[in-house]
């Protein structure tokens, strides 16, 4: 999932400014494959465990002091709009800081948040997708 300009981002109650992008990827943590005799290709591929990363990206042009730190745990909140009230959409995600990045440029700085997701029960998908209204 990939988020261009959302109108709000939080996390753990904090307002994120500046937030230009965000992406959900959803990743394999451990693939289980077997093969038959019978040629080389795998005859049963399963996905037992799963990674939802998320990685958002804040543009600065001015001195920016405060920084989440890896190992902050919170609710990321993300509000967008796709044009008028009724398409607003909010995500919710309990998520960890893994890492905070800085790239420098002539105009302006980006800094790179990846967190990783974690749910409440390990069955229930840690991202959800509600109305914002």
């Amino acid at each position: 999932m990939i988020i261009l300009r959302p109108n709000t981002v939080s996390f753990a109650g904090t307002d994120w400014p500046r937030v230009e992008r965000l992406a959900i990827d959803r990743v394999a943590a451990k693939t289980v494959r077997e093969w038959s005799e019978h040629g080389p290709y795998p005859t049963l591929v399963d996905v037992p465990e799963h990674l939802v990363r998320v990685r958002i990206v804040q543009a600065f042009d001015q001195t920016e002091m405060t920084s989440p730190r890896p190992g902050d745990l919170g609710q990321l909140r993300v509000e967008l709009t796709r044009g008028g009230d009724e398409g607003r959409r909010l995500v919710r995600i309990d998520a960890v800081v893994e890492s905070v990045t800085h790239d420098i440029g002539p105009k302006q700085a980006l800094r790179t948040i990846t967190l990783t997701a974690q749910s409440s029960a390990g069955s229930a998908d840690p991202v959800l997708i509600t109305n914002a209204s």
